[in-house]
């Protein structure tokens, strides 16, 4: 069964978010976790782990969308359901450089691109 927690139920994407298929890791605490990145914009992500987390938990998002380019995005646990024995947490990127976030954007980008125009 599925289990939905949403810390204060005001939840809405602001932008479309976009399928991907990424090297990404979460890091928390001392622990780095492979990710499976479901869908991600500029401002968040959406991303299906083996590992329970704690909602109010702050981590640490790390993108490797090529092998000599690596994003980093502080983001906030904002929701979370639970899918057999993995979890699905939906993140709102909270900080990052202006370089991690200018390759960020960019990386949305071709990533749209990719996904509508073939």
């Amino acid at each position: 069964m599925k289990q939905k927690e949403i810390r204060d139920g005001s939840e809405k994407r602001l932008l479309q978010r976009l399928k991907a298929d990424i090297e990404a890791y979460c890091i928390s605490g001392s622990l780095c976790i492979p990710i499976d990145i479901k869908d991600i914009s500029s401002q968040g992500i959406g991303f299906e782990i083996l590992k329970q987390l704690p909602i109010e938990r702050e981590i640490e998002i790390l993108l490797i969308p090529e092998p000599d380019l690596k994003v980093r995005a502080k983001a906030e646990l904002r929701w979370s359901i639970r899918n057999g024995l993995k979890w699905i947490y939906g993140a709102k990127f909270t900080s990052m450089s202006r370089e991690d976030a200018s390759a960020l954007r960019n990386m949305v980008h071709n990533i749209f691109w990719e996904n509508f125009n073939g």
